[in-house]
C-alpha cells in the first residue's frame, strides 16, 4: 500500500466565472507578489465553471497563513483563504 501523497498549501485569493479575467488577475498577481500563481477550476452544482486563482506553494499551513497576512496587510489581495491540495506530480495515475 502506498503512503498518502503529501499535502501542500496555497492561498485562494480570487474566483471568477470568466476565464480571461481569471487569467489576467493570475498574471498580475504573479508579477506583483513574486509568488507562483496558477488557475484551478471547479464546477459548481449548477454546472458553472469557477476559475480559482491560487498563489504560492507552502509546506505547512502556518507558512501559508503568514503569507496571507502579509499579502492582505500590503493590500495586494482583498481576500486570502488557505487551502490544502495534493500536488499533481504526487497524484496516482
Amino acid at each position: 500500500m502506498k503512503p498518502p501523497a503529501p499535502k501542500v498549501f496555497a492561498l485562494e485569493v480570487a474566483t471568477f466565472i470568466i476565464q480571461e479575467r481569471a487569467q489576467s488577475e493570475c498574471d498580475l498577481l504573479a508579477e506583483s507578489t513574486n509568488l507562483k500563481a496558477r488557475l484551478r477550476t471547479r464546477t459548481g452544482s449548477d454546472g458553472v465553471v469557477i476559475y480559482r486563482v491560487l498563489l504560492g506553494r507552502f509546506d505547512d499551513e502556518q507558512a501559508a497563513e503568514t503569507a496571507a497576512d502579509d499579502l492582505l496587510t500590503r493590500g495586494l489581495v482583498s481576500e486570502a483563504r488557505v487551502i490544502s491540495f495534493t500536488p499533481r506530480s504526487s497524484r496516482p495515475r
